[in-house]
């Protein structure tokens, strides 16, 4: 399967630029999953070793690289040679960042929404889905991205994450969760 959608993808290119595109997305692949076990949940270990070993081994390929660099003018196969180098290795940071990025995110909603189902005990539950849905899409990708109207609170009487320090937007105060800072 790797080898034949190596063959699709490359065909749309020329040969050095189709093996660079696979190399390179094979990379961020690979990257994203060796990374996956320091946090997991995204992938499981079967399908981590199937499609890291065997999906994207055949996927990506040296022998094509080695073989269009070998058939290349001398100034031409430098820079290829170069080029892939320094792509793939970016690639793998590439899928390990997405990881990373991921797990932030998973543990952000999860986090804000422990938050504010103790905000929505104060409000009539028709309100409390709507609440809690905008704080999973929203708050994380405030607080997280822009960093806008974030502190660092202590949240002691919390029941998932009892007194441990987290970045919460400043919303969250004193006053929206009395007795809890």
């Amino acid at each position: 399967m790797g080898a034949a959608s190596r063959f699709v993808l490359a065909g749309y290119f020329q040969p050095s630029v189709g093996t660079l595109i696979v190399n390179v997305l094979g990379s961020i692949l690979l990257g994203f999953l060796m990374y996956n076990s320091r946090y997991p949940g995204y992938v499981l270990p079967r399908m981590k070793m199937f499609f890291g070993i065997g999906f994207l081994g055949s996927f990506t390929t040296f022998s094509a690289f080695s073989v269009q660099t070998f058939q290349m003018p001398a100034n031409v196969a430098l820079l290829n040679i170069l080029g892939n180098t320094m792509l793939t290795l970016a690639g793998v940071f590439v899928g390990r960042a997405a990881v990373i990025y991921l797990a932030y995110l998973k543990e952000s909603a999860s986090y804000m929404a422990s938050v504010f189902l103790t905000l929505t005990r104060h409000y009539s539950s028709y309100m409390a889905p709507g609440i809690m849905g905008a704080t999973i899409l929203f708050f994380p990708v405030m607080g997280g991205i822009t960093g806008l109207g974030s502190q660092i609170v202590r949240v002691v009487s919390s029941v998932q994450h009892p007194g441990l320090l987290y970045q919460v937007p400043s919303l969250v105060s004193e006053r929206y969760l009395p007795g809890h800072l």
